[in-house]
């Protein structure tokens, strides 16, 4: 039986509504700096963030590029992503 996700309330660049446990192409902004990279949706002590599928940073929801990202899984229907 699959988890219910929470969704974040917010769309990638296709309009898709991103929810917890979801795979982005994702584009961040950090420190007036644009990055790319694979992550996965968390949610950690109860605010959403954007780990890097590398384990290389977490990054905060707030500053992800909602025209520049985009779903490409989850991590129920698509483990071989991770």
């Amino acid at each position: 039986m699959k988890a219910e996700r929470r969704c974040t309330g917010v769309t990638d660049k296709n309009y898709k509504e991103i929810c917890e446990g979801d795979i982005l192409k994702a584009a961040v902004w950090s420190q007036a700096e644009l990055k790319t990279f694979d992550a996965v949706v968390v949610c950690i002590d109860g605010k959403f963030r954007l780990k890097a599928l590398d384990n290389s940073a977490i990054y905060h929801f707030c500053s992800i590029s909602q025209t520049r990202s985009e779903v490409i899984g989850n991590i129920y229907d698509n483990p071989e992503l991770l």
